[in-house]
């Protein structure tokens, strides 16, 4: 199984845990019905009140308290509250230039009033200016020496955030020395303090006995929560485990349920997970058609291990009729997005006679692809995600 290293998960997670960093008065999650409408904070914007603007603000960039997503609504509100120098306002301005659709992007802007916020001792601010030294989020701006000095200084004033970040750091070296057990301390620390990324990461970690001996009950613990808080991963984290009888009693229906709610949330994550079910009938009818569905969604989204099995499926002919020509086109597809497997196997056929000659020169290319992307394998990637993700 393909895992996706921290390097070619693309920038998805990271503008993610920027955009978390914005600061409302109230979390939208927590507004009673009358309070948590866009209308409400209209209302108290109109009467000239900022937190209510940079409120409005964060419902449009997030599309919630019955409005759409308005990327131009929420940096107007951004901009507005930070022109009545309002803090939270002007915070979530400097996030959002970074964050917002690209068309409203600035980097420099972002930078520059970030950098006045946390030299003030805002504790997001300083996480916000950490992420984007780390280079996650914009490979140009990587100045790891900066980004820890001002993660430490998040995380002496208690923000899980920077944490998890700093966690991040430990556990991949960057910038520090690989310190496992470190990464496994701050890990837990981020999510004890309610970080969903931390919360499954540190169900990764029970798993795999990343900084600490290995315990399934935690994983399924700490998956859990992370999955009933909306991560998709864990969601398909904790299916993994029903389904292998780890850490919990095996229960392939659980298993089921539990990729169910992960393909509502990421189609083609969830989706990869729940078509293994139907392919091979473990916990659902078996159904080829609803597996080639599902495998199609993952394998156009840049899952490999979809279209390496798609390429099984059509070279073996199960369930549908034997199609070399398709096989050898998921499997290049699944080799150039990193499955060592399909990479593999384009060298057997082309070392073979079944592509209607056999071509050396063509199969030496694809072992080394294979030998390439099974040495640049990372072993702390993300454990229960099964393909790596275009960037």
């Amino acid at each position: 199984m393909c895992v996706l290293s921290a390097a070619a998960r693309g920038m998805g997670l990271w503008r993610k845990i920027m955009e978390n960093l914005l600061q409302p008065a109230f979390e939208p999650a927590d507004f009673v019905p009358e309070r948590g409408s866009a209308a409400f904070f209209r209302d108290a914007a109109g009467r000239g009140s900022p937190a209510a603007i940079s409120n409005l603000g964060v419902l449009y960039a997030r599309g919630e308290g019955g409005v759409e997503k308005d990327g131009q609504e929420a940096l107007k509100c951004f901009r507005e509250a930070a022109e009545k120098k309002y803090p939270a306002g002007v915070l979530n301005l400097g996030i959002y230039l970074l964050t917002g659709p690209l068309e409203l992007r600035d980097e420099h802007e972002a930078e520059k009033i970030l950098t006045g916020e946390a030299e003030k001792g805002s504790p997001a601010a300083q996480c916000a200016l950490g992420l984007l030294y780390s280079g996650r989020l914009y490979p140009a701006a990587a100045d790891q020496e900066s980004s820890l000095e001002w993660l430490r200084k998040s995380s002496a004033q208690g923000f899980p955030e920077a944490d998890y970040l700093l966690a991040l750091a430990s556990l991949e070296g960057r910038g520090v020395k690989e310190d496992k057990s470190t990464a496994f301390a701050l890990m837990g620390r981020a999510a004890s303090s309610g970080v969903v990324a931390a919360q499954y990461r540190i169900g990764c970690f029970f798993r795999d006995g990343t900084g600490t001996a290995a315990d399934f009950r935690n994983a399924a613990k700490w998956l859990e929560r992370a999955a009933l808080r909306g991560s998709p991963e864990a969601a398909a984290g904790l299916g993994s485990l029903y389904e292998s009888g780890r850490g919990v009693q095996r229960d392939n229906q659980q298993a089921v349920m539990w990729y169910k709610k992960a393909e509502k949330i990421d189609p083609a994550l969830g989706g990869y997970f729940l078509a293994r079910m139907y392919e091979v009938g473990r916990g659902v009818t078996k159904s080829f058609h609803e597996a080639m569905v599902r495998y199609e969604i993952s394998a156009a989204a840049g899952y490999p291990d979809a279209a390496w099995r798609l390429g099984k499926i059509y070279e073996e002919g199960r369930g549908t009729v034997i199609d070399l020509e398709k096989a050898c086109r998921y499997y290049r597809d699944a080799a150039e997005h990193g499955s060592p497997d399909a990479a593999y196997r384009m060298g057997q056929l082309s070392e073979s006679d079944e592509l209607g000659g056999r071509d050396p020169e063509k199969a030496c290319y694809w072992y080394r692809t294979a030998a390439d992307i099974w040495r640049a394998e990372s072993p702390v990637g993300d454990s229960f995600r099964p393909v790596r993700k275009k960037a």
